[in-house]
């Protein structure tokens, strides 16, 4: 159990991240539709 939401915290970190950074370099090769399921990209 402890496991799941430590995946899900360490997903959402990584989630966030990637938003960061496809904004700060606007369009790069990670700035594809539907990488990692994120709306900001």
């Amino acid at each position: 159990m402890t496991s799941i939401a430590f995946g899900l915290l360490l997903v959402s970190l990584i989630r966030t991240r990637v938003a960061a950074v496809t904004k700060a370099n606007g369009s790069t090769g990670l700035n594809r539709p539907g990488f990692l399921g994120d709306p900001f990209v």
